[in-house]
């Protein structure tokens, strides 16, 4: 791999993460239901860490 390659490779992971936290925020915003933003926002961590549910 080049160092060119590298910094790329990081810029589209950044990218990523970037338009998955977009995501996150608009699936919180979109309700005003306390239950269900707390919800979304934990789907959204989890999602963002990849943890999973037991």
């Amino acid at each position: 791999m080049s160092s060119h390659s590298q910094p790329e490779g990081e810029i589209q992971a950044l990218r990523e993460r970037i338009a998955a936290l977009s995501t996150a925020i608009l699936r919180v915003n979109a309700s005003l239901d306390v239950d269900t933003v707390l919800h979304q926002i934990a789907e959204s961590a989890r999602a963002l860490t990849g943890a999973s549910w037991r």
